[in-house]
């Protein structure tokens, strides 16, 4: 709420009055005066800030300075009464019957500058105008006190004390703010009223009627009446409202059972019911209100209703009496200040008509939230309803108070009868108050009820919290609350809540007087996942909770160490694992802080990483609530992951079954169980393969990519070179025969659940051959599933099909589980996928009539549709008919490769009177960032190809290497999310001085915790440190090592934010771990012991943690295996101190550390060249099948150990010999030598990755730009400015000529939530408007920082896991890497760990292949790290203290930085040091760091990181021990 201000000087300020913030308490502290002090007693802001229900704020709107604050709760001070006895105390001190705690708040503190004594006119006026139902303003004080002067111009004195201890004011709601004054309309309001239409819409237009509403206040009567309201004699609002309302169509499209299907309860009981039946409502035509009448096509609006009409069969209706029981309103319009009064018409129009018991409006799903709403219902739409609006009811009853006070044993009746409204759970429910009758001082249970005029509306049970740190440590609480402000006992767990409809828009008070009665601060909600043991809560309805409460996002959790920690381990309530939930808070001050309501359609198809990200991030908005989500997919959200989902198929470790858990997906989104198969975006609606239509206002495709059932060649099966066998057809044909039921093709968990259920009952213990057909790392991790099971080796044929190219290097990394089974492992180059069969596309509804005939013979998709190569430079139409060629409803390529337009320009477009709409949405806000319509019909043609950019084009913006800094440059991704020539081109070489740089003394992680390995210096070689140069290292002479490395240069912090890897965010990026040490593998010890003998072996499943010391690494040189690299010799490691912690006294420092720093005098020793060099190098040897060869060799080996059957660059041809294909008992392929036949058991599938055929017919016959995947500009937007793509189902425009890149590039989960923030940007009006991009930047792709992620169970019991950072798909030069390998162990014996560092030292790829369990969570934040973050990696290497990253990165000092908020620590750190020190040259966080007295300020800053968090770093010493 915005005004003006004057002060004392005559100064005016614009100013806003908002919620206060903790922000803010620094500000409001030093508005704290004596006086005020001497007024409000102690005062402690944040306190009450934190405790407050409303904290209010008046800040200048230019600077944001605070110039006046006030706090209010719902209670006085706790020194002078009990909370919960307030009510009575001052009936009796002060005679005050009139205040109540449904209309009372208690003002606890008011400070502001002296010169702005007008402010708590503001502040007060603002707060009744934001609370209807607020009536007083109350404050209680010491005797004697004298008011300053603005308090004591509005606060009237209440009788004096009775006891003459206190003194209280009252601020009545009439001074500032009195009710409006509702009257009949006049004909001589029109003009008054056109006045308020006119600033809002433009209807008048639209319609065509200038003089409509005088005709409609002049048609009042006893079933139409039209009122408006007052305040000081202007009208401010009008409404009109009717009984005339068609109830049989509301029934059929809304779910009205419960209100009795808004008709009139028939109470003669011996009536006949089929006279019912017999007598329906008169078909009286609805009217709508304002926002549906600005349909600019009233003929297509037509059209779409008579559509709908004979779509919906008329439902299944529970006889009630035919005479309605509801007015509808018609028209509402109000002043824009005056919109939160607006429910002062309420009880008016329930005056007009008194037989009648429900009202009723029904409003446009896109229209955004108003206040009238916030007391109405949103009644749910029926399966298959296409009505584009939603049902809102309020019932009589709603208007009555509601008190809420402590159950009794006579409530048992009443409260049994909402519990049976619950259903089974209800008994739940019941049992637990009987327990609380039973025994009320031992039970830990406390019930409560809400009263309605002496009936039972609602019951809440609720108990004391007893996991509040295990709550804090696995979920970011803190985000809502300090924890250190609330006391143990103040914090709750809601157990059962039940509440009538009638009375949803009571949640609010009902728990904010439950907290006050329960002196409670908190209540936290758990909601378990269907089926679990834990269920045994009763919430009826859960929707009523989740629009008061907020959720809450899990934390990532570290994987410790528990044996080495000792007695330094967190706390056992933290590490021990709990059932996993998903939870949501409901503080004090969220009772009074309401949510924004969103009803337009959203319906996702796809549960891909990219989907679920989308969704995870639209959920956690706490101040929005989408109440229209919509997941489509086959087997809806993914589920028991944890099973053979993740060891049959390789996962990216996003969206794991404990993680799913713990989201609140389930509860906030409706789910359909099928596949896409039509879109009409006529209609806009999505047909499924149940027939079912699913309406949508925003579409969003994320199906992503799956593996096809294979169609056999059908030719010879000779081939005389391997060059024959990458020769398939252009674009090979869908299979359309019958599916073996034998033949498995696994997409996500729930096939790989079924293809195991299947093995284990039909084929373990048969002698039987598994082929298993693929070419991509899935195929691995199915064979080591099979072997797991039981399947013999020898009986296992793993038929790889020919690679698409070796890896060349880590860019060939796929990212897996996509499509959580569909979209895994999308690798950029795989074989041409079989997408569409030779078949006519099927007419969709609404699109089959605008567009010609489609011949069968002309149904097959062009090579480039179906593969991933480019398609050739011809339009996408040009293979269609000439009558299709032109259709309107079918863009060609050029239409959508046109330069975005700018925002500015799509408004201008728009008709004026949906751009000026206030009740309805501005076709300008729903589409601000949307193209123009005529950007995609118009024949633009490609001869303006002047105008779109060429790759100089794309560097125009980069920044030079000068800019950035002086050291060598880095591979810079452009601020302006450009791809640079620089990252997939050869890099130059850059000018190194690195020679002349010096060693720091010491580093960021010394500070923290003494982060220094405790291993003597031994003679024994250093770990591999490759170069990847040809020619082998030359060992490094002491006499010509170059000076030392200084700091500033070495590690240029300045340029990771521009790295091709910098650092990833902490807000919930990473799902949260399973915590306990083998706890990625915990998902992999699948329970088949009676099946698997393979599972026995009990030491390879311990932890790595315990034992990593116990063994020393075997003797081996994986120089040797692996081509080009230099010869490396490695020796056994040495053994290292495997003590724990004693006690935390012992470890010097701030944290406890298992190996001794550096030597000093070592740390100016200067290095070898190798470890500083950033000469450009070869590419690393990469496999045909991995990204490491040293991994595939390994697996290689670890199959013929286990006797598997392994045939290279095979193409099945036929299946049965040609014959009936089910069951399959025989298949050959064709080889580079000899046919090859074998005989078949079982068929696992995993080959053909490629757009899904359904998915294909549904984008291509609705005229969606589909070429070789569906094209999306920078911004997901299709050619429909409703339909939106994400993920490896899309691709970029040529317009950018960039098509090296696509989303399949980048991390899926990074993608989602880019896609949930662009798409918030229409609903969400806290967002800031986005900034004016330069010209040229829409043509620009985005570039995502993320990591991939790739991990799985391989053969040989290998757990494999593969980081690395995004890459372009097809580089356009030899590949060319700076920087250098270091790798220790040997993938043959299972202990392989290797990383790679970029030119400036930070970790970029991250490889590990171990017999043992990792700690993937763990290992995952050592991406995008320096070197020296890393407890000096390449010093201690030098130096020979590293023998095993595996143990390095174990030990103690490591936890904080895997912490998840030390990436904000990070942050904070580098913003500080940016900001404080500029330094031409330089590296400004180097020179921060060698200053004394930034120094000190950093040891300061680190020790209130570990304090903060010493609940899980209990390990490292804090200042407040010692």
């Amino acid at each position: 709420m915005q005004s003006t201000i004057t002060s004392s000087s005559g100064e005016v300020a614009r100013v806003s009055v908002r919620r206060s913030e903790s922000a803010d308490a620094e500000a409001i502290q030093l508005l704290v005066t004596p006086e005020a002090m001497q007024l409000f007693g102690p005062i402690d802001v944040l306190q009450l800030l934190e405790k407050a229900n409303l904290a209010v704020s008046l800040a200048t709107e230019e600077e944001g300075e605070v110039v006046a604050h006030a706090a209010f709760f719902d209670h006085p001070d706790a020194a002078w009464v009990d909370p919960p006895e307030w009510e009575t105390f001052l009936r009796e001190r002060f005679n005050a019957t009139a205040l109540t705690p449904w209309n009372t708040l208690f003002l606890r503190l008011y400070v502001s500058q002296s010169c702005f004594s007008a402010s708590f006119q503001h502040i007060i006026s603002a707060v009744f105008n934001t609370t209807p139902d607020l009536d007083f303003v109350c404050l209680l004080s010491h005797t004697p006190v004298t008011l300053e002067t603005a308090l004591e111009e509005l606060l009237d004195p209440l009788p004096e004390d009775r006891e003459g201890e206190l003194a209280a004011w009252v601020c009545h709601r009439h001074r500032l703010c009195p009710r409006l004054h509702v009257r009949p309309a006049r004909v001589a309001d029109h003009d008054d009223v056109m006045h308020i239409l006119a600033q809002q819409t433009k209807i008048l237009s639209a319609i065509n009627r200038p003089y409509f509403l005088s005709e409609l206040i002049e048609a009042q009567d006893e079933k139409n009446h039209a009122a408006v309201c007052e305040c000081d004699g202007t009208i401010t609002g009008f409404i009109n409202v009717t009984a005339e309302v068609n109830v049989r169509r509301l029934q059929e499209h809304f779910e009205l059972t419960y209100f009795h299907g808004l008709c009139k309860v028939n109470r003669d009981e011996d009536a006949d019911p089929s006279s019912e039946e017999e007598e329906s409502p008169p078909e009286v035509p609805q009217e709508q209100p304002p926002e549906q009448l600005e349909d600019p096509d009233p003929e297509g609006e037509q059209e779409s209703q008579e559509e709908e009409e004979q779509e919906v069969p008329p439902a299944k209706l529970k006889k009630f009496s035919t005479e309605p029981n509801a007015f509808c309103i018609q028209f509402f319009f109000s002043e824009k200040n005056y919109e939160i009064r607006a429910l002062d018409f309420i009880p008016y129009i329930f005056q007009l008509f008194p037989d009648l018991d429900f009202c009723i409006v029904t409003v446009p799903t896109m229209s955004p939230d108003f206040p009238l709403l916030q007391n109405f219902l949103r009644v749910p739409p029926r399966s298959g309803s296409l009505l584009p609006s939603d049902l809102y009811i309020l019932h009589r009853d709603g208007l009555r108070g509601v008190d809420v006070r402590p159950a009794t044993e006579s409530d048992r009746d009443a409260v049994a009868d909402l519990a049976a409204e619950a259903g089974r759970r209800g008994k739940v429910l019941l049992r637990d108050l009987d327990l609380i009758y039973r025994a009320p001082s031992e039970c830990p249970f406390r019930a409560f009820v809400a009263d309605a005029g002496g009936a039972v509306v609602g019951a809440l049970i609720i108990r004391d919290e007893k996991d509040t740190e295990y709550i804090r440590a696995r979920y970011n609480i803190e985000n809502f609350i300090y924890f250190s402000h609330h006391a143990i006992s103040e914090h709750a767990q809601l157990l059962h809540f039940a509440l009538r409809r009638c009375f949803q828009h009571f949640s609010r008070q009902f728990f904010k007087e439950t907290l006050r009665l329960a002196r409670k601060s908190t209540f936290y909600h758990r909601v378990y996942p269907l089926g679990s043991v834990r269920e045994d809560c009763c919430v009826h309805h859960l929707d009523f909770v989740l629009d008061c409460a907020v959720p809450v996002r899990p934390r990532r959790q570290i994987v410790y160490p528990l044996k080495e920690l000792g007695v330094n381990a967190p706390a056992k309530c933290i590490t021990d694992e709990q059932a996993p939930f998903a939870l949501n808070l409901i503080s004090r001050k969220l009772t009074m802080e309401p949510k924004l309501t969103v009803n337009a359609r959203i319906v996702l198809v796809g549960a891909s990483d990219t989907g679920l990200s989308f969704l995870e991030a639209l959920c956690f908005c706490p101040h929005l609530r989408f109440k229209n989500l919509t997941l489509i997919s086959t087997h809806g959200f993914p589920n028991d992951c944890s099973l053979a989902g993740v060891k049959f198929l390789t996962t990216s470790h996003a969206y794991r079954s404990k993680y799913m858990a713990q989201l609140p997906l389930r509860s906030c989104v409706a789910e359909v169980c099928a596949k896409m198969v039509a879109i009409n975006r006529k209609s806009k609606h999505v047909v499924v393969s149940n027939s079912a239509k699913i309406p949508y206002d925003y579409l969003i495709l994320c199906t992503g990519l799956q593996y096809q059932v294979p169609c056999p060649t059908g030719a010879d099966q000779v081939g005389s070179a391997d060059e024959d066998l990458r020769e398939e057809r252009p674009f090979p044909p869908r299979y359309s025969g019958t599916v073996p039921s034998n033949m498995f093709t696994l997409n996500d968990s729930h096939d790989c659940n079924a293809a195991k259920q299947w093995l284990v009952e039909n084929f373990v213990r048969r002698n039987e051959n598994a082929i298993v057909y693929g070419n991509s790392i899935d195929a691995f991790t199915a064979v080591e599933m099979l072997l797991r099971i039981g399947v013999r080796g020898s009986c296992i044929h793993l038929v790889l099909a020919p690679p698409p190219r070796p890896f060349a290097d880590d860019s060939a990394t796929s990212d897996v589980n996509e499509e959580p089974a569909s979209e895994s492992g999308v690798a950029a180059d795989s074989p041409p996928a079989v997408d569409i069969a030779d078949e006519p596309v099927p007419d969709i509804d609404g699109a089959a009539d605008s567009r010609p005939e489609i011949e069968a013979s002309d149904d097959r998709p062009r090579e480039s549709d179906v593969t991933d190569g480019p398609p050739p430079e011809s339009d996408v139409a040009e293979d269609l008919p000439g009558e299709i060629e032109n259709a309107i409803d079918s863009p060609r390529e050029s239409d959508v490769t046109d330069d975005p337009p700018p925002e500015s320009d799509v408004a201008k477009d728009l008709p004026g009177e949906i751009e000026n709409a206030i009740d309805s949405p501005r076709e300008s806000e729903i589409a601000d960032d949307l193209p123009r319509e005529s950007d995609f019909t118009k024949d633009s043609q490609l001869e303006n190809e002047t105008d779109l950019p060429g790759e100089s084009d794309l560097t125009d913006y980069l920044p030079s290497e000068s800019d950035v800094t002086n050291d060598p440059p880095p591979e810079i991704v452009d601020t302006n999310d450009s791809p640079r020539e620089v990252e997939i081109t050869e890099d130059s070489r850059p000018e190194t001085d690195v020679v002349d740089e010096s060693l720091p003394e010491n580093d960021v992680a010394d500070d923290i915790g003494q982060s220094a390995p405790e291993s003597g210096i031994n003679d024994d070689p250093p770990p591999e440190i490759v170069d990847t140069n040809d020619s082998p290292r030359e060992a490094a002479d002491a006499d010509d090592l170059p000076p030392e490395i200084d700091e500033a240069n070495d590690s240029p912090r300045e340029t990771d934010a521009a790295d091709d890897s910098p650092r990833e965010s902490d807000d919930g990026n990473d799902s949260p771990d399973d915590s306990s040490p083998d706890n990625d593998d915990r998902n992999d010890e699948v329970d088949d012991a009676d099946v698997s003998p393979r599972e026995d072996d009990g030491a390879d499943d311990s932890p790595r943690e315990t034992d990593v010391t116990d063994e020393p690494p075997l003797n081996t040189d994986v120089a040797d295996e692996l081509p080009g690299e230099a010869d490396v010799t490695e020796e056994p490691a040495t053994d290292l101190d495997d003590r724990t912690d004693a006690t935390r006294e012992a470890s010097p420092g701030l944290g406890a550390s298992e190996l001794p720093p550096p030597d000093p005098g070592a740390l100016r020793d200067p290095l070898p060249a190798d470890l500083i060099s950033n000469e450009p190098q070869p590419p690393e040897p990469g496999g045909l099948y991995f990204p490491d060869a040293g991994v595939e060799s390994a697996v290689m080996a670890a199959l013929e150990t286990s006797q598997v059957n392994v045939h290279h660059n095979c193409l099945l041809m036929q299946m049965n010999d040609g014959d009936y294909p089910d069951p399959l008992t025989s298949v050959s392929f064709r080889t580079a030598t000899e046919p090859l036949r074998l005989t078949c058991g079982v068929f696992i599938n995993l080959s053909g990755r490629g757009v899904d055929s359904d998915a294909f017919r549904s984008i291509n016959s609705s005229f969606l730009v589909f070429d070789g995947r569906l094209v999306i500009d920078a911004a997901f937007r299709t050619n429909d400015a409703s339909i939106w793509g994400a993920g490896p189902l899309t691709k970029f425009s040529r317009s950018y000529y960039s098509d090296e890149w696509s989303h399949a590039n980048f991390n899926s989960k990074e993608v989602g939530r880019e896609l949930a923030a662009r798409l918030l940007r229409h609903f969400d009006p806290t967002l800031e408007a986005p900034r004016r991009t330069p010209a040229g930047a829409g043509r620009l792709v985005p570039i995502y920082m993320r990591p991939k992620i790739q991990g799985g169970k391989l053969p040989g019991k290998l757990n494999y896991l593969h980081v690395t950072k995004p890459v372009a798909r097809s580089p356009r030069g030899p590949p060319v890497r700076q920087g250098r390998r270091i790798a220790t162990g040997c993938p043959e014996s299972g202990d392989y760990f290797c990383l790679h560092l970029d030119q400036n030292q930070v970790v970029e790829t991250l490889t590990c292949l171990s017999s043992k369990p990792l700690p993937v969570h763990n290992l995952m934040r050592l991406y995008s790290k320096h070197q020296k973050l890393l407890g000096q990696l390449l010093i201690r290497l030098h130096l020979q203290q590293i023998q095993d990253l595996y143990s390095f990165f174990s030990q103690s000092w490591c936890l904080a930085i895997f912490h998840d908020r030390f990436s904000d620590f990070e942050d904070e750190i580098l913003q500080d040091t940016a900001d404080d020190v500029k330094v031409d040259g330089e590296d400004p966080r180097g020179a921060a760091i060698e200053d004394p007295a930034s120094r000190a300020a950093l040891r300061i800053k680190a020790a209130k990181y570990l304090s903060f968090n010493r609940n899980l770093l209990p390990m490292f010493l804090c200042p407040d021990d010692l």
